[in-house]
């Protein structure tokens, strides 16, 4: 299968070490090298030995680079069997987390392309160590030490006297987090073992090309792959005997192929073809049945009556429906069968990026017995539940404090239960051993920047692109300010989604203050410069807002009990168009500056519109997703094709000269084009090397093309330790 698992560390030789042992600082870090500690500002930070032979060569060379044949002779003595490249990647990755370093940006460790490492960061000092490696500071600061903590013990003292101890417990801790997992790229979506020794997880590998099946004994870092395929292999399931893996292949066409692998590895098993390419899938406790979601990715031209939670026999292949959505809502989706098989516990999506969660009875076959219930209502958005094994409580994901984090909640119907939180940072997709004793979840970051293409004429290039922001974060859905001196743009670089803007060259970042129940999303500038157009949350429901863009003279321009949302204004300033789907599916509308009621405009399906500079046409997205670019006349009429096929909604802007957009069906999204208004034709402007799906803008001016890329995603599993 090409990779072998890692060699077990009891046969790793030792380090190569000078004479005597040394201690060797850099930075805030202390290296040991008698002990083979990692300290950190004095405090021991956890690396594998592996990891810690790597930096030690590293510091040896003294700045010269370390070829990877030379780490490979000192990690495996020459008759180990071991996936090298796979495995001493693992292991220098874990060594930048251990040390807060970057590969794109490296501070201490540089990769040397086509030959191995150098460490960067000058060394402070080298100097022998002398008894034990952390004795000398302690010992320094020892009589300070002891005079601050009976300081301290007074003062606790006091306090507790005069406060009493916590209501409900003696002491609170935090949880003991411990990295599953640290290789390059993408890993994520963990399940356990029935005996809870074990996780299977999906991950794109080393090139990051596409996802496969991965094993990994939990306190090894060897990682076996049960799948190996050109189509992405994800979300595994394991069964309840211990004997399968369950997982979803993605096909074309916005399908995937239900599968079984034995855990032990052999040959796959086709179960079903389902209509749907993303879904998580959760075994029936005896193991007869497996629940799965089917969600529309085309929300404004598919019905979500033909979406919810399903339920597959895998001896008969008959299918059941578990949940029915109401139309105005956007899907049912992550189902996750009780331990007892007596409950499914689902997200249902009101609104984009608006979940909240739902449990529901159902019988031996999964068959709902009754209307759901609602565990928690979130603006913030519920993700991924998990049930803990006793089944009073389901753990999920939720950005209520600004970020993903996890939090429970229990299930007793009708008691209405307050969510409590569990803690992490950046969680995602948590599973619970049987034992209740350990959590694992996915630690997940992407970043999100605008980058500008200068253009000299129409369609064609004058340079190489360049970065406008640099956030840690996602900068996304930029717009140009009518004079083309200015970019508007959504973030979340200060914790939750604002308006942001920077001048043409991506300096000058100012934030618009909103109030903080609203969120600034897809926002567009008014044609005279002095308004802004938004959307955002009220009680899980888009709505159209227009503040000016000093953040003065908000209002509210929509009120419905269903989505409004994606806004843009007209050219002459006296609408703003927006995609409702209160009509039961996404359509065209518009509304007065001023508010009222909103006139409908298309009637065939349409979300985000943009009118021409010439004000004859309004061009707009027939759908969410892998969809194409529509027209219709501003007082309505006849709907019209333009081009296509169109990868995202947010993904096409419209100069006088034509319209610039991203292509793509089921995943490909990593070119520009431009469609010529008066040859009709299309022409390549860009490829990019990261799929595109999060903005794109025109200045008036046609000078520069600014898009929304994302960076690299990483994430790794981590433990944490847990008493359900």
């Amino acid at each position: 299968m090409g990779m072998a698992v890692q060699a077990s560390e009891k046969h790793t030789p030792a380090s190569r070490l000078p004479p005597g042992s040394e201690v060797v600082r850099f930075g805030v870090f202390e290296v040991h090298t008698g002990s083979g500690e990692l300290r950190k500002r004095g405090l021991k930070v956890k690396l594998s030995r592996q990891a810690f032979q790597v930096l030690v060569a590293l510091l040896e060379a003294g700045g010269e680079p370390v070829s990877r044949e030379e780490l490979r002779r000192r990690l495996w003595p020459e008759d180990t069997h071991v996936a090298f490249e796979t495995n001493l990647n693992s292991i220098v990755h874990s060594l930048r987390e251990a040390l807060g370093d970057s590969a794109r940006t490296p501070r201490f460790i540089e990769t040397v392309p086509r030959q191995g490492y150098r460490f960067i960061f000058p060394i402070d000092e080298r100097r022998e160590a002398t008894e034990h490696p952390h004795d000398e500071p302690y010992r320094r600061w020892l009589p300070v030490a002891l005079t601050l903590a009976l300081l301290g013990l007074g003062l606790s003292g006091w306090i507790w006297v005069w406060r009493g101890p916590p209501a409900g417990r003696q002491r609170a801790e935090l949880p003991q987090l411990v990295p599953l997992t640290s290789l390059p790229g993408t890993e994520g979506h963990p399940t356990f073992s029935p005996d809870g020794t074990r996780v299977a997880f999906h991950w794109n590998g080393l090139g990051g090309e596409n996802f496969d099946i991965y094993l990994q004994t939990i306190g090894e870092e060897a990682v076996t792959p049960l799948t190996e395929n050109l189509a992405d292999d994800r979300f595994p399931a394991w069964s309840p005997d211990g004997t399968h893996i369950a997982f979803v292949r993605k096909l074309p066409g916005y399908r995937s192929a239900l599968m079984l692998v034995p855990a032990r590895g052999g040959p796959e098993q086709l179960v079903a073809t389902l209509p749907t390419a993303r879904t998580t899938l959760s075994w029936s406790p005896d193991g007869r049945w497996i629940a799965y979601s089917v969600a529309m990715p085309d929300y404004a031209r598919r019905s979500t009556g033909e979406s919810g939670i399903f339920a597959i026999a895998l001896d008969t292949g008959r299918t059941v429906r578990v949940t029915r959505p109401d139309p105005l809502l956007l899907g049912d989706h992550s189902p996750a069968v009780s331990p007892d098989g007596s409950k499914i516990a689902f997200v249902r999506t009101t609104s984009l990026g608006v979940g909240r969660l739902y449990a529901v009875r159902v019988d031996r076959e999964l068959k709902p017995q009754g209307k759901p219930w609602k565990l928690v209502d979130d603006e913030e958005g519920v993700q991924s539940p998990a049930w803990s094994p006793d089944g009073r409580s389901v753990v999920f994901v939720s950005s209520r404090k600004g970020y993903a984090s996890l939090w429970k909640v229990g299930v007793d119907e009708g008691r209405g239960s307050r969510p409590e939180p569990v803690g992490g940072y950046l969680s995602y997709e948590p599973a619970i051993s049987p034992r209740g004793d350990r959590l694992v979840f996915a630690s997940h970051r992407e970043m999100e920047n605008l980058w500008a293409l200068p253009l000299s004429r129409p369609g064609v290039p004058v340079g190489p692109p360049t970065r406008l922001t640099d956030s840690t974060r996602f900068d996304r859905k930029p717009v140009f300010s009518p004079d083309s001196r200015k970019i508007l743009f959504a973030s979340n670089r200060s914790g939750r989604t604002a308006l942001w803007i920077c001048n043409r060259g991506g300096k000058g970042l100012t934030r618009i203050d909103l109030p903080e129940s609203l969120r600034g999303g897809t926002p567009h500038w008014s044609p005279d410069g002095d308004y802004i157009a938004f959307d955002s949350r009220v009680e899980g429901r888009g709505e159209v807002f227009v503040v000016g863009a000093d953040g003065a003279q908000l209002r509210r321009l929509t009120y419905n009990a269903a989505d409004d949302i994606v806004p843009s204004w007209s050219r002459d300033g006296r609408w703003v168009y927006f995609a409702s789907n209160r009509s039961g599916k996404f359509q065209v509308w518009k509304v007065s500056r001023y508010g009222g009621e909103p006139v409908r405009l298309t009637h065939g399906g349409g979300f985000h519109a943009e009118e021409a500079p010439d004000s004859r046409w309004i061009y707009y997205a027939k759908g969410v997703v892998f969809t194409e670019i529509w027209r219709i006349p501003p007082a309505g009429g006849e709907e019209e094709f333009v081009v296509g096929p169109l990868a995202d909604w947010a993904n096409f802007a419209v100069s006088a000269d034509g319209i610039y957009f991203t292509p793509g069906s089921d995943g490909t999204r990593n070119e520009i084009r431009f469609f010529d208004f008066r040859s009709g034709k299309v022409r390549v402007v860009t490829r990019v090397d990261r799929p595109l799906n999060q903005g794109l803008t025109i200045s008036p001016d046609g000078r520069v093309l600014v898009y929304s890329k994302p960076e690299p995603p990483e994430s790794d599993l981590m433990i944490m330790e847990t008493s359900f």
